[in-house]
């Protein structure tokens, strides 16, 4: 009875755990689409700078992928969710949360095979007048 607890304990704990990673890598790959996104503001799509922030965010997603079928963020009532799970932001990310707002984009799918120059595309799409959106 009690290794039964133990047990129940200790799975529990590792349960708890993985989400925690989960949210921590979420919240890393959301921090990236923000430095994309911003990235994109300054350079001109083809600039080493920008490329080299989409490769980063593009591992992070491909790593993402490993253990599901996309990486979904969305936004409901001015909150961050990954899938199921709400995700902390700080000052950058509430930013990016309020252009996503204002262009009425409720969240974000990314699937298997996305590409370095489609996440470029993304973030300068991302950057256009919010009367591109209407």
């Amino acid at each position: 009875m009690q290794e039964e607890r133990g047990e129940a304990r200790r799975e529990a704990r590792q349960s708890f755990y993985a989400k925690q990673q989960l949210i921590a890598s979420a919240k890393s790959a959301f921090q990236q689409i923000a430095g994309v996104v911003r990235a994109a503001t300054v350079y001109p799509a083809a600039h080493p700078f920008l490329l080299a922030s989409a490769d980063q965010l593009l591992s992070k997603i491909n790593d993402l992928l490993l253990s599901r079928k996309e990486v979904a963020f969305y936004l409901v009532a001015g909150e961050l969710f990954f899938e199921t799970h709400s995700v902390p932001v700080d000052q950058s990310q509430s930013m990016l949360m309020e252009q996503f707002t204002a262009r009425d984009v409720g969240g974000v799918i990314f699937k298997p095979g996305i590409t370095r120059d489609e996440l470029v595309l993304f973030a300068n799409l991302m950057n256009k007048d919010e009367a591109y959106f209407v």
